[in-house]
């Protein structure tokens, strides 16, 4: 069976979670839904400026979420293809997007190092996940939607816990944050290079799984003098 119309090479395909329907994105800048079953396109949903780089459903099959390549992600109704939320905030090309589980969330992968995780209704960031030295190419939900894994160009990929980590973003990590106490650390800031505290997530240093051996010195005795007074 080969679901054919788009005029230029699909570069994503998924099924509904009924597995009843398929939706694509193409380089022709359309997203498309079809019909599992008989190969009938059902329906154009959006038609963009960009190449559409990824489209995939909500878990209850009523949006979808699409990926054009003008750095947004775009919340779609999976029927009319109305705009529901606009998800911009990145600072280059996404490559990805997924659902949560419960369908309140989704998570962006892009070329900007990132991993974002958005409101789906609002389109508001819950919370950025710096950590990548390259792209972030891909990125999903655990099924019970506490963590992510991201997939990246640094030949790497991680494990977040976004329980908590919409209190704060970080992107490089002190070594003594290993030796947390009272799930405090300190964090060094990405673009300020400057020392902040923040409440931690119990298991970040185990999600991070290395230690950054580029720090400064100077990084390394600050954390270890405020963890000394925990």
């Amino acid at each position: 069976l080969a679901l054919t119309g788009h005029e230029k090479a699909v570069m994503s395909a998924a099924f509904s979670p009924d597995g009843r329907r398929v939706v694509t994105g193409s380089w022709d800048k359309t997203v498309r839904v079809w019909d599992a079953f008989s190969g009938r396109e059902i329906v154009v949903l959006k038609v963009y400026d960009e190449s559409v780089l990824g489209a995939a459903f909500s878990p209850d099959g009523m949006r979808i979420v699409a990926v054009p390549e003008d750095m947004t992600a775009r919340v779609l109704d999976a029927s009319s293809g109305l705009e529901l939320a606009v998800l911009m905030a990145h600072d280059d090309r996404v490559f990805g997007a997924a659902f949560s589980p419960d369908g309140t969330r989704v998570v962006t992968a892009s070329a900007d190092k990132t991993a974002r995780v958005w409101d789906a209704s609002s389109g508001r960031v819950i919370a950025v996940l710096e950590g990548h030295d390259a792209e972030v190419f891909s990125v999903s939900f655990s099924p019970d939607g506490l963590f992510v894994v991201s997939a990246s160009a640094d030949k790497t990929a991680r494990v977040w816990d976004v329980r908590r980590t919409a209190v704060f973003g970080f992107h490089r990590l002190a070594g003594p944050l290993a030796r947390l106490r009272n799930g405090v650390g300190v964090i060094r800031g990405a673009e300020r290079q400057d020392l902040f505290l923040r409440e931690a997530p119990e298991n970040l240093s185990s999600a991070t799984l290395e230690r950054w051996p580029h720090l400064t010195d100077a990084v390394d005795q600050a954390a270890s003098r405020f963890i000394g007074n925990c």
